[in-house]
């Protein structure tokens, strides 16, 4: 399995570099032993609002717990783990670890997919709009229709649940949508503006194949990465979408990727016809959070990504670009795209919050 990431990284370089280490950085460990009691409540909230299964259901039938119990459990569980995980200064200590801990207990108090009905719902609502924001970018400039890609996927990279800010403007404003997203999104030239170098790079025709790790369901995927898919597949570069193995948030999961992907085909022809020829591929990438360890992929997506040579790793939303992999090296050309949703995380690269990364590298 390591010889086939090392394909793709340095191993050694990569376990040291993906991600920090909050032990060694007092403010940022600050900023997220109370970050993560915020995102705490709200992961509970998201529990009590999934609509109520019927009295009989609502008791676990081995140890006849009610749902509020198991509520509370999960809870406790989830500050206990994260105070414990803070006392210990001589240990490791990263973002990926304590959000990573919401999947693993939701698993073991057996509410499943908390967001299941939200993603579907938002999926279909975007899935609405995605012929028209396909026309809507069909200029004739190359360049400024990639530029509008881009600023497309960036915008729509906000609709984040994890997103403490977003959840609060979207309470404000129900009718917030893709547009009203466009117009909060900082404009050219972004915080990271390495654009003009991808575009040098995909004109040259250095771009054969793509693997593309995918963030949020809903106006995320369907308005902010197909478009982008499309503009590939259009010039002939293959591309292995890619979707967590399990739930995490509103990120889309494998099997969302594939209803969604097949329900597109339905009225864009090009994704129809690229699905059926595998130019492009549905993957899962082996995660079960919204980081991305690349270490921890899924081996069938790696054989896929060597056997199709792949040249241009894409890492989309902030868990899997900045809170992991921002620093990280491959060896083939990468691109790492998200909006900042949080002052703190914008204040530490020099911006501010919904300002834009767009993180270009060649291998060197």
């Amino acid at each position: 399995m390591y010889a086939k990431i090392s394909k793709f990284v340095n191993i050694e370089e990569y376990c040291a570099n993906f991600e920090s280490d909050l032990n060694k950085d007092e403010k940022a460990k600050s900023f997220w032993s109370k970050q993560i009691l915020i995102l705490i409540d709200n992961f509970v909230k998201q529990i009590r609002s999934i609509e109520e299964e019927t009295d009989d259901d609502n008791k676990d039938n081995n140890n006849h717990e009610t749902k509020e119990e198991k509520i509370i459990k999960f809870k406790t569980e989830y500050q206990a783990k994260v105070n414990k995980l803070m006392e210990d200064p001589t240990k490791f200590l990263s973002i990926r670890q304590l959000l990573q801990l919401n999947e693993e207990l939701l698993k073991k108090y057996e509410f499943g997919d908390i967001w299941r009905y939200h993603k579907l719902e938002e999926n279909r609502k975007a899935l609405s709009l995605l012929e028209n924001r396909l026309q809507e970018v069909a200029t004739n400039n190359t360049y400024s229709r990639f530029e509008t890609l881009f600023y497309g996927l960036l915008s729509a990279n906000i609709f984040d649940s994890g997103a403490t800010a977003v959840q609060k403007i979207l309470k404000e404003n129900k009718n917030f949508n893709f547009g009203d997203a466009m117009l909060k999104v900082q404009k050219r030239p972004w915080l990271v503006d390495n654009f003009d170098s991808f575009m040098d790079v995909l004109l040259q025709g250095k771009i054969k194949c793509i693997t593309f790790f995918a963030d949020n369901c809903g106006i995320d995927l369907c308005l902010g990465v197909l478009p982008l898919i499309v503009e590939f597949l259009k010039l002939d570069i293959k591309v292995i979408l890619c979707a967590n193995s399990g739930p995490s948030l509103n990120d889309i999961t494998i099997n969302e990727l594939i209803n969604v992907i097949e329900t597109a085909g339905e009225f864009c022809d090009l994704i129809k016809s690229s699905y059926e020829n595998r130019n492009l591929i549905l993957c899962e990438n082996g995660q079960y959070g919204c980081c991305l360890n690349f270490l921890e992929i899924n081996e069938t997506l790696l054989d896929l990504m060597i056997s199709m040579e792949v040249d241009l790793i894409v890492i989309e939303g902030v868990g899997r670009s900045i809170h992991s992999n921002f620093n990280a090296k491959f060896k083939c050309q990468s691109l790492k795209l998200a909006v900042i949703k949080n002052n703190f995380l914008a204040e530490g690269l020099g911006g501010k919050i919904f300002d834009a990364i767009c993180k270009f590298e060649c291998y060197k």
